[in-house]
């Protein structure tokens, strides 16, 4: 793990500001204030952003658990071999897809961690 461990929260200020915290540190600082348009749907959404990023943690986690299930559910590779008794076609699609998702949670665990 190569961030700081969770939960991170996001505490919204007086003023606009809304700091990321986690483990007992600000770990990053967004300005939810108008800039100068009165525009606040700007205000939400950048409230929306904070709240995204204060939970990368638990998503991350979610991330580990969905890699952690898709394999637990991978059938067995002797219902994969075309070549054993015990071949299985719908256990193959069942393989493609587990390893689909396995991919997906790997790639976006990947993007995150800066990796990429």
């Amino acid at each position: 793990m190569k961030n700081t461990k969770g939960p991170w929260e996001a505490d919204k200020e007086v003023g606009g500001v809304t700091y990321i915290k986690g483990n007992g540190q600000s770990l990053a600082t967004m300005n939810c204030l108008l800039d100068g348009r009165n525009n606040a749907q700007k205000i939400i959404e950048e409230e929306a952003n904070a709240n995204l990023i204060a939970s990368a943690p638990e998503m991350k986690k979610a991330l580990y658990d969905i890699i952690d299930f898709a394999s637990d559910s991978m059938p067995n590779y002797s219902l994969l071999n075309h070549d054993s008794p015990s071949y299985n076609p719908s256990a193959a699609k069942q393989y493609d897809l587990m390893k689909k998702i396995v991919d997906i949670a790997n790639r976006a665990i990947i993007k995150a961690e800066g990796s990429e």
